[in-house]
C-alpha cells in the first residue's frame, strides 16, 4: 500500500510539475509578445514625425518659394518703337466715317431696287449730293438734298448702317403698287430701316421713295 502510495504521488507530482511549466511558458511568451509590441510602438513614436515638424517643414518650404519667387528678375518692359509703321500713323476706318469711293459716270437702276441702294449709296460715301438724290423719286429729291446737306451733314445714319453690309433681300410688298422693302440691319440685331423704292416708268429706273 505504502508503495502504491508512492508511485500515486510521484504521478500525480509529475503532472502538476508538468502544468506549471506550461504556464510558466505561456507566461514568459505572453511576456516576450507584450515587451515586443512596447519596443516597437516607442520606435514608431520616436521616428514618426510630429506634427510640429511637418508644419516646420511646411513653413521652411514656403520660405524657400518666397524668396525664389523674389530673387527672379524683374520682367522687362516692352520696348516703344519712337517711329511705328506708316500704316499706324493713320486712324482705322470707323463705322460712322465711311470710306469714300471715286465715281464714274452715273449708272441707271435698270435691274432691281438694290441696283438703286448700291447706286445711292456710293454717291453718297463720295460725297456726290446730287448724284445720290437723282436715285429719289423726282417730287422727293428737293427734300432729301436739304435734308443731307443741313440735317445730315455728316453722314445719314442709313448711309452708316448700310456701311456694315447688312442688308436684307428686296421684297416685294405691295403688288398692286409695285412697292419694295429692303431692310438695312442694325449691326446684328432684328432692327432695321425699311427702305422703299419702286419702278418709275417715267425715266424707265428704280428710285428710292423712302429711307
Amino acid at each position: 500500500m505504502i508503495d502504491g502510495m508512492k508511485k500515486y504521488m510521484t504521478h500525480k507530482n509529475i503532472s502538476i510539475a508538468v502544468a506549471v511549466i506550461i504556464i510558466i511558458a505561456i507566461a514568459l511568451w505572453k511576456l516576450n509578445s507584450t515587451q515586443d509590441r512596447t519596443l516597437e510602438q516607442v520606435v514608431t513614436e520616436e521616428t514618426a514625425p510630429t506634427t510640429q515638424e511637418i508644419t516646420d517643414e511646411a513653413i521652411s518650404a514656403a520660405e524657400e518659394i518666397a524668396k525664389e519667387t523674389t530673387s527672379t528678375e524683374e520682367p522687362k518692359k516692352p520696348t516703344v518703337n519712337s517711329n511705328p509703321p506708316l500704316q499706324f500713323a493713320v486712324e482705322p476706318q470707323t463705322q460712322d466715317t465711311p470710306e469714300k469711293i471715286e465715281l464714274g459716270p452715273r449708272q441707271p437702276a435698270t435691274v432691281s431696287p438694290m441696283a438703286a441702294l448700291i447706286f445711292f449709296m456710293e454717291a453718297m460715301q463720295a460725297g456726290d449730293i446730287e448724284r445720290a438724290v437723282s436715285y429719289f423719286r423726282a417730287d422727293l429729291q428737293d427734300s432729301y438734298r436739304t435734308s443731307f446737306t443741313t440735317q445730315y451733314k455728316n453722314g445719314h445714319p442709313v448711309v452708316r448702317v448700310y456701311a456694315l453690309g447688312n442688308i436684307g433681300e428686296v421684297e416685294l410688298i405691295d403688288p398692286q403698287s409695285g412697292l419694295y422693302e429692303i431692310p438695312v440691319y442694325l449691326g446684328q440685331s432684328e432692327q432695321a430701316f425699311r427702305l422703299n423704292f419702286m419702278f418709275d416708268s417715267s425715266v424707265q429706273e428704280f428710285v428710292i421713295t423712302e429711307l
